[in-house]
């Protein structure tokens, strides 16, 4: 790494490296000046930090931010750390055009300088993709709301990506400049734009890198400005949303299974599989519409055709399963048994030392599980496409959209 030596505080030498440091800043404190100061006797001489409408008795922090050469950008009013970070993004592109790295760093004093210049260092050694700064929520300053949000947020973001970071609300980030014209199209304006940003690099292959940092949290983290109601349901929504049109589309099949079955054809064999196969073209039609902005956004003709192969096969393996379950269980099964005839007039009871099979049927369906109830079918198929949607979702996350190079925390670290 080419560059000059400077030495810090703590006697280590660190190189200089072509980077920008962006804070946004809402009511800062001393602590933020202090930062600043300790960011520059490190390694980076170009800090940009982002008033986003602070209070007027916080004007003297900024004004000794400016002093020591910090540039400061402000929002006449609060617009959010989202939209304070693109403000300072388009700030670095229009001032800084020949930086090669955008560091963001939090403004309370949660990053260490030593761990800051770690992760822009990642990108100068010749990493590619966004390197976060991630906590141990295992560690006993960690305030109890901070570490079970982060670790729902963190679950959820592995049940939809398959990514696993142990701290996805991290604000130390670094990331290489070309990225910037991407980032700035990412939705959001407060804190949910940080979870987008983390799915945009999902859906976009832009590998994702984890380096352990120092745990830091002062006064309880009183001094952060997320709000846990309001935030977290904002970032929760943005990441959820991914996953609704699998529920949608999984109640669309199951329901238009139903109705075909129950009114349109007859409880047999063929029934259940045409059944079966008009249900789940009707219902990935409907999944493909919805998820042509977000699944399809960004992927190449190849990975539709692998997940149209995938479809194909999930809708006949569907069909012929629930077929099979249906069709090979017991013809006389529980109501021949007795089990569900408590419901039956005494009449029709079975006397004593009847054996099942001279149980009277007339009326009663005699053929597999549906001789059980109209319940039978439906059972059966939930339970097929039970199994069948943690096959699909194991098939598309380890081949159709699987990201090239370790995306997990541990082949990142």
């Amino acid at each position: 790494m080419a560059g000059n030596h400077r030495r810090a505080n703590d006697g280590k030498e660190y190189n200089d490296i072509p980077v920008v440091v962006v804070i946004p800043a809402l009511n800062p404190n001393q602590t933020t000046v202090k930062l600043a100061a300790e960011i520059k006797a490190v390694f980076a001489p170009r800090i940009v930090v982002i008033n986003d409408g602070s209070d007027e008795i916080n004007t003297g922090v900024f004004e000794s931010l400016e002093s020591m050469g910090c540039d400061i950008l402000t929002h006449t009013r609060n617009l959010g750390k989202g939209a304070a970070l693109k403000t300072g993004f388009k700030h670095v592109i229009a001032n800084y055009p020949d930086s090669r790295i955008i560091v963001t760093v939090d403004a309370d004093g949660q990053h260490a300088p030593k761990d800051i210049f770690h992760v822009a260092k990642r990108l100068d050694e010749g990493a590619d993709g966004i390197v976060l700064g991630t906590r141990s929520l295992h560690d006993r300053r960690v305030p109890f709301k901070s570490k079970w949000g982060n670790k729902i947020t963190s679950l959820v973001f592995w049940l939809i990506t398959g990514i696993r970071l142990r701290d996805t609300q991290t604000g130390l980030r670094a990331f290489p400049m070309r990225y910037l014209p991407a980032v700035l199209q990412v939705k959001g304006t407060r804190y949910e734009y940080e979870t987008n940003m983390l799915l945009h690099a999902h859906k976009t292959n832009i590998p994702i890198m984890t380096i352990s940092i120092d745990t830091i949290y002062s006064d309880n983290n009183t001094s952060s400005n997320f709000h846990a109601v309001q935030d977290s349901a904002r970032i929760y929504w943005h990441l959820l949303k991914f996953g609704i049109s699998s529920v949608i589309c999984a109640a669309l099949d199951f329901g238009l299974f139903i109705i075909l079955l129950s009114f349109i054809f007859n409880q047999h064999s063929l029934g259940i599989t045409v059944s079966a196969v008009l249900a789940r073209i009707v219902s990935g039609a409907c999944n493909f519409l919805i998820n042509r902005y977000i699944v399809f956004k960004g992927k190449g003709r190849s990975a539709v055709i692998k997940y149209s192969l995938l479809f194909f096969t999930q809708m006949f393996l569907s069909a012929c399963f629930t077929t099979i379950l249906v069709q090979g269980m017991p013809p006389q099964g529980l109501m021949a048994q007795g089990i569900l005839a408590q419901g039956m007039p005494a009449q029709n009871m079975p006397a004593q030392g009847m054996q099942a099979q001279d149980m009277p049927t007339q009326g009663m369906p005699t053929q597999g599980i549906l001789a059980q109830g109209v319940l039978a079918a439906p059972i059966a198929k939930l339970v097929v496409d039970s199994v069948l949607f943690v096959l699909s979702f194991i098939v598309q996350r380890k081949l159709i959209f699987k990201k090239e190079g370790g995306d997990n925390e541990n082949a990142a670290e």
